[in-house]
């Protein structure tokens, strides 16, 4: 059965590039635009990991990160951001709030090529084995 992915994002060329990315996976993928649509999806579904911009309209990923990890139904679904935002403050406090990464876009090559899909994999991996 594949690994289901949440990617979140409001910009749909991102949301194409990050599924593109990981095409050669064992994974099924879900979209959201919004933190919204994130939430609803992540309430109703059983994710196995969500890719996050932080940079939306309210709420921002932010808040969609906050509250995930304050839902003990959803607190253990790793989270990997994917942001604009080279900010050192947007890193910190991202993984601060349980993010397992942070990537910064425009992806380059070697985070389209390598980095992603094995951060992606790896994360699966340690949550499934904690299970």
């Amino acid at each position: 059965m594949p690994f289901h992915l949440l990617v979140v994002d409001d910009e749909a060329h991102n949301r194409k590039l990050l599924r593109m990315v990981l095409r050669h996976g064992e994974y099924r993928f879900s979209e959201a635009e919004n933190g919204d649509q994130a939430l609803d999806l992540i309430r109703r579904e059983k994710i196995d990991l969500i890719l996050l911009d932080l940079m939306m309209p309210t709420p921002n990923g932010f808040d969609v990160l906050s509250a995930v990890k304050r839902d003990e139904r959803t607190r253990d679904i790793p989270v990997i951001v994917a942001s604009a935002s080279t900010a050192p403050d947007d890193v910190e406090r991202s993984l601060t709030l349980g993010a397992v990464d942070y990537f910064m876009k425009p992806l380059s090559e070697w985070d389209i090529r390598f980095q992603l899909p094995i951060k992606v994999r790896n994360a699966i991996a340690i949550t499934q084995a904690s299970d």
